[in-house]
């Protein structure tokens, strides 16, 4: 099973370089703007291969969603480890999907010449944005995002930590490095607070004042991870406990630290983790030491006072007949996008333009943005033996 996580990870995060798919070609002429039907939506994920359990629950949330919000539309499932999505774009209005960024770039110049818009809920990289195109949405908060919700979670803190103990993988090219990147950079010049928004003519509310950064006497140390296990790894803490520990790093590595953790002089410390470590596998591990681990998601399932939570667990619970994980939770509010947008007008650019800058409302709020450049939620869920089955 570690071994298929591990394998999730790499090609939901992995990107080599950047990727720019350009213009159509001028051989190809000018494609049409193609008017949505009623089967007019795609869905592409691994059904088959080793990924094929991520992709089911993925399908089984998008599904639930098109029987309660889909109407006459109807859905085109596409395995992204065999099918070629070429000759269906003529039949669909909407693209969802993607657990591969390899097979997102291969596939992204056909969106681009068709127009096709493609809404991508589970990629936590900005791969998908690196060439500024207007037909891609990304719903999943990038590492980055998830590491600047972590400075801002501890700068609103009443009693601020004095000491902030980062863990990074021994790579400093790792993914996992934005976020910790993320997370120093806002602890030291915390963004300016988004103004309030007024609905019509009401008296628009006071802003938050701005956040401090964090006092310049507070030690936050950025260590590798082999470095701390190391016999002196704990040097450089001196005598200074940490008030949370950051865990900026891989699943394998965390594997790794979990035992360490747990046998450690600070086992009682809040661990926060991004959601590269928001699987069974990992949860297990830290649950089963007692460790006190969160994790930043865009939806805590767990959190049954949100009401439309509630209702998607039990309407996934009485068709699946098991818990939904946030996998099926992302794909689900996608498909839920995906109708509006579909719902919204007849042309790929009456979509374009509904999905560009609005807020959607669905288990949790998106504000969507051309490559993913949105506002994208972002929430704590803690890890427990009663979560666990929340996670993939």
């Amino acid at each position: 099973m570690l071994k298929l996580v591990a394998a999730l990870l790499f090609v939901m995060l992995h990107s080599a370089s950047p990727f720019s798919p350009g213009p159509a070609r001028a051989d190809e002429g000018e494609p049409p703007d193609l008017r949505s039907s009623p089967g007019a939506l795609m869905f592409k994920a691994p059904l088959s291969g080793p990924l094929a359990p991520f992709g089911e629950e993925a399908r089984q949330g998008a599904e639930l969603a098109l029987k309660t919000w889909g109407g006459g539309l109807k859905l085109a499932l596409v395995d992204e480890a065999a099918a070629e999505t070429g000759p269906l774009l003529g039949e669909v209005a909407l693209v969802l999907g993607y657990f591969t960024e390899s097979n997102f770039r291969e596939d992204a110049p056909k969106y681009i010449f068709a127009k096709k818009p493609v809404l991508m809920p589970f990629f936590m990289t900005n791969a998908a944005s690196a060439h500024g195109h207007e037909n891609f949405f990304r719903l999943m908060p990038s590492l980055q995002e998830q590491g600047v919700f972590m400075a801002l979670e501890m700068l609103r803190m009443t009693r601020r930590p004095r000491v902030i103990l980062i863990i990074t993988n021994d790579e400093d090219q790792s993914h996992e490095q934005a976020l910790a990147e993320a997370l120093q950079e806002t602890l030291a010049e915390p963004p300016a607070p988004a103004p309030p928004q007024a609905a019509g003519e009401a008296k628009p509310p006071k802003a938050a004042p701005p956040l401090k950064p964090l006092d310049k006497k507070a030690l936050v140390l950025t260590v590798p991870a082999s470095r701390l296990m190391s016999p002196d790894g704990l040097s450089e803490l001196g005598k200074n406990a940490p008030d949370i520990i950051v865990l900026a790093v891989d699943q394998s590595r965390a594997l790794d630290l979990a035992p360490w953790l747990a046998a450690s002089k600070f086992s009682k410390a809040p661990l926060w983790g991004g959601a590269s470590l928001a699987f069974r596998e990992v949860g297990a591990a830290f649950a089963a030491l007692d460790l006190n681990l969160k994790i930043t998601l865009p939806v805590n399932l767990a959190n049954e006072k949100n009401a439309a939570v509630a209702e998607f667990n039990r309407g996934y619970i009485e068709k699946w007949r098991a818990r939904p994980t946030w996998l099926a939770a992302m794909a689900y509010d996608a498909m839920n996008i995906a109708i509006k947008a579909v719902s919204s007008g007849e042309t790929s650019a009456d979509m374009l333009a509904f999905l560009t800058g609005q807020s959607f409302h669905s288990l949790t709020v998106y504000q969507l943005a051309p490559g993913g450049q949105g506002q994208t939620p972002v929430e704590f869920m803690p890890v427990t033996k009663e979560t666990l089955c929340r996670l993939p």
